[in-house]
């Protein structure tokens, strides 16, 4: 099921590098893995001054850098529930 899921609308992106918990908005990293950017910088929409930060779960970035697939994997359990 995992790997049908990881796989799930695999687009080919030629030359891309992945990346997992990608941490963004000043989000602390939770490993000393590389990051594409800076996690510190703030993360504003724009006109509204509203900040966001978080986790992108998987986020893979073309060669080229002019294309990225950005995903969001669901556990569905309830927000707050724990396995077990």
């Amino acid at each position: 099921m995992a790997g049908r899921a990881l796989s799930y609308g695999e687009d080919v992106l030629p030359g891309a590098r992945s990346y997992g918990e990608v941490p963004f908005g000043g989000s602390e990293p939770k490993s000393d893995a590389e990051t594409p950017w800076d996690a510190r910088k703030p993360v504003t929409i724009p006109g509204t001054g509203f900040n966001i930060a978080g986790y992108i779960d998987r986020l893979d970035i073309s060669g080229d850098g002019k294309r990225a697939l950005v995903r969001d994997y669901k556990t569905g359990r309830p927000r707050g529930a724990t396995s077990g």
